[in-house]
């Protein structure tokens, strides 16, 4: 296969769940399914073309966290960033694409001289972006964990530990709910100005008291009632009860007493077996707050201790690497539909000659 003239040359890491990373080079058709960045090679796949890779990927029983493009030497040569894209559920792009809209809002609202929608929206595109480089961050600390603990031994069934990396991957899980609950909250007051007309609204918990004391017909605002209503589960009600819990009670590796990574096995549809990390976030972070708030949760240090080696359920409770990049994906999504609700539609942005203050300086790599 002649894969120069099929293949842009671009160097792709593709991030999976549990610290695995496929790593295709440019203008190749291989694919090595690595433990960690750096770490030895499991298995190398072979893909017809240069998209097939994440449907390959996806068939092995993979869940893809995002990408990063290397396309310049320079990059690689860290004299400048990379390119990292979350993967959307549907197996596009749709953050880089949304961020982009919000972009082009603030570029035609500044035109206008609209400064407020040019501040909210600039609030919600920067939301975007901030949140997608946590997710990169999390999900190189999930796959440095992993080449580490697998350095000099074979994958186990379930392994329990603590390394050098543990308060690192605790402090970017942290740092990505706060940065989601960020936006959370601009997507809420971008609702109350621009759907409700209503000012002074600034976080979602605002919303829904302004919406308890005056109902709307608005489907915007409606919305986000349903997903950030306690009683029946709501997936931004759960997202919230997850932030408070570790801000306001404990951080995660203390809110239950005492926790560790878990190295366990992803089985994939052709049967073998991937090592991969585990952090489980707790089954119920509201009832555990309220538990807290009464003083210590255990008795004594035999009954945390107990309760700290008991095996973790992942449908009750999920790993945080795989749920914060489903939340991240709502809140795309999200985001996505109140783009229609902009006051000034995203026009694409074109820079002109007047734009251009001093010379231009073209530098070649």
């Amino acid at each position: 296969m002649n894969t120069k003239n099929e293949w842009p040359p671009a160097l792709r890491f593709v991030w999976l769940t549990g610290g695995i990373v496929a790593i295709n080079e440019p203008e190749s058709d291989l694919v090595k399914l690595n433990i960690g960045l750096k770490g030895r090679t499991l298995e190398i796949l072979r893909i017809p073309t240069y998209p097939a890779l994440y449907t390959a990927l996806g068939r092995q029983g993979f869940k893809i966290i995002g990408t990063t493009f290397v396309t310049g030497a320079d990059q690689l040569d860290e004299f400048r960033a990379p390119e990292f894209r979350a993967a959307g559920l549907n197996g596009r792009w749709s953050l880089w694409d949304t961020k982009q809209l919000w972009r082009q809002i603030v570029s035609e609202a500044a035109k206008k001289n609209e400064m407020r929608l040019m501040d909210t929206a600039s609030r919600i595109a920067a939301g975007l972006q901030f949140s997608e480089l946590r997710l990169y961050d999390l999900a190189m600390s999930y796959s440095r964990q992993l080449k580490a603990h697998l350095k000099d031994s074979e994958p186990k069934e379930r392994q329990a530990f603590v390394d050098t990396f543990s308060p690192g991957v605790y402090k970017d899980i942290h740092a990505l709910f706060w940065e989601m609950a960020v936006l959370r909250d601009v997507l809420a007051e971008f609702v109350a100005i621009f759907c409700l007309r209503r000012d002074g609204i600034t976080t979602v918990s605002g919303l829904r008291r302004s919406l308890a004391k005056s109902e709307s017909t608005d489907a915007e605002a409606n919305e986000f009632m349903r997903i950030s209503e306690k009683s029946n589960s709501g997936w931004l009600a759960v997202f919230g009860a997850y932030r408070d819990c570790f801000t306001h009670s404990a951080p995660l590796h203390q809110v239950e007493g005492v926790a560790w990574a878990v190295q366990d096995l992803l089985t994939l549809n052709n049967g073998s077996l991937v090592p991969q990390v585990y952090y489980a976030l707790p089954q119920d972070a509201e009832e555990l707050s309220r538990r807290r708030t009464k003083g210590p949760l255990f008795d004594s240090l035999e009954e945390m201790a107990l309760s700290a080696a008991r095996n973790r359920d992942r449908s009750k409770e999920p790993d945080a690497l795989e749920y914060l990049h489903l939340c991240l994906c709502q809140f795309t999504d999200l985001s996505q539909r109140l783009i229609a609700r902009s006051p000034i539609p995203p026009l694409p942005i074109f820079i002109t000659a007047e734009d251009i203050i001093g010379d231009i300086k073209i530098t070649r790599t």
